[in-house]
């Protein structure tokens, strides 16, 4: 009954996730801001990391993104 959904759901998640405007959270329209500090990014990336490390394809996203007002901006990843 589920054969054959995997490429469509991830096909699906992706362009949603494309969609989501990552921002300043005060900014009218953002769905998702920045991650608490620095610390945290890292931790962020090095997770990521690890799974593309361990096997894992990063499907979209993990990356920082840079946006006018300072922070730490990143892109939802899905691996």
């Amino acid at each position: 009954m589920t054969d054959g959904i995997y490429d469509a759901f991830v096909k699906g998640v992706v362009e949603r996730l494309r969609a989501l405007k990552i921002d300043d959270a005060l900014k009218a329209g953002t769905d998702i801001g920045p991650v608490v500090d620095e610390r945290q990014l890292a931790s962020n990336l090095r997770y990521v990391q690890i799974g593309s490390d361990e096997g894992a394809r990063l499907v979209h996203g993990g990356q920082v993104l840079k946006r006018e007002n300072p922070g730490f901006y990143m892109e939802p990843g899905i691996v």
